[in-house]
């Protein structure tokens, strides 16, 4: 694992793996439009959520999410490919097309357990207030 140049941190898919991840921040999205003329309609929750890699090298993931709902289960999705610092590398050294690192990454974004961490971000603390 090693900076560029232009400050990306250019790792193996190993290399990645063994970076223990921690959340750092999560928001929610502001919901536009007037109120009052959609009374009665569903609504949609979505927000973003910031992951910090701890390794010698600063690395950061982040991702958009939305609560979906399908019958009685209620659970955070990842929206889309993951904003990030890290250039995935094969073992020659070659870098993966970004289309491709962004797709290799969401696949690990999706193996940490961010949806229970971002719950736990918005419940309610012991004085009843959340935390933003």
């Amino acid at each position: 694992m090693h900076v560029s140049e232009s400050g990306q941190v250019r790792a193996t898919v190993d290399d990645l793996l063994s970076v223990y991840f921690f959340h750092h921040f999560s928001g929610l999205d502001i919901e536009v439009g007037d109120p009052s003329k959609g009374c009665g309609r569903p609504t949609a929750i979505s927000g973003f959520t910031e992951w910090v890699g701890h390794s010698l090298f600063q690395i950061s993931i982040g991702w958009d999410w939305h609560l979906e709902v399908e019958g009685d289960i209620v659970r955070l999705m990842r929206a889309d490919c993951p904003r990030t610092n890290v250039q995935l590398i094969n073992s020659d050294g070659r870098d993966f097309a970004w289309e491709q690192n962004l797709q290799i990454l969401g696949t690990i974004v999706d193996a940490l357990p961010w949806a229970i961490s971002v719950e736990t971000h918005f419940l309610p603390s012991d004085d009843g207030l959340v935390s933003m």
